[in-house]
């Protein structure tokens, strides 16, 4: 078995038990805590001391698992029992396309956001889920998911052009990055993943 860090940083699963901006007057008072948990792919221990914003910005403020071990250390697997905590001969993905793997081989009906929104969290998605997602139906947002911006494969490794599903919708940003003196002028984009009010 490899030591890992438990996941870092390219999919967000962030249950939020529901806020008053984004709630029922119901879950407001829910008094669940929040989760945030933050996956990268093929990342062991001897990535995060060249970090230092991560560890500054997010391992520092957080909690960090410093003896770990996952019991299948590929991608898909790995992702798979994270979502159904199952290991990976109970969940059978057992690699990282299909037919052995990907996303057609999860069984996403018995999956941690849906048991997170019968505990009455509220949850979102954003960036990547598991390999091969999209690819059947790009539109398709797997159960349990409040609100959905998964990254649509192929174009999920792509930094530039790469298409989101936003709840449904997708959307394809653009092909080129966006010049530096640009990016200083507009600032930071506020409310990307949330609800206007």
């Amino acid at each position: 078995m490899t030591r890992r860090l438990l996941p870092l940083a390219l999919l967000a699963l962030v249950a939020l038990p529901a806020t008053p901006a984004l709630a029922d007057d119901d879950d407001r008072d829910s008094g669940h805590p929040n989760v945030v948990v933050i996956m990268t792919d093929d990342q062991d221990f001897r990535s995060l001391p060249v970090m230092p914003k991560t560890r500054r910005l997010i391992a520092d403020r957080g909690t960090t698992f410093a003896q770990t071990v996952v019991n299948y250390p590929l991608c898909c697997p790995s992702r798979a029992t994270f979502y159904t905590g199952e290991y990976a001969h109970n969940h059978h993905v057992l690699w990282n396309n299909f037919p052995q793997g990907g996303y057609r081989k999860l069984d996403s009906s018995q999956t941690l956001p849906i048991w997170l929104k019968r505990a009455g969290y509220r949850t979102i998605h954003i960036g990547k889920y598991l390999n091969e997602y999209g690819e059947d139906r790009p539109t398709e947002v797997p159960p349990g998911w409040d609100d959905w911006y998964g990254g649509v494969d192929p174009t999920t490794y792509d930094y530039y052009g790469m298409t989101i599903n936003h709840n449904g919708t997708l959307r394809t940003y653009g092909r080129t990055p966006m010049p530096a003196w640009r990016r200083r002028r507009s600032g930071p984009r506020r409310g990307a993943a949330s609800r206007s009010s």
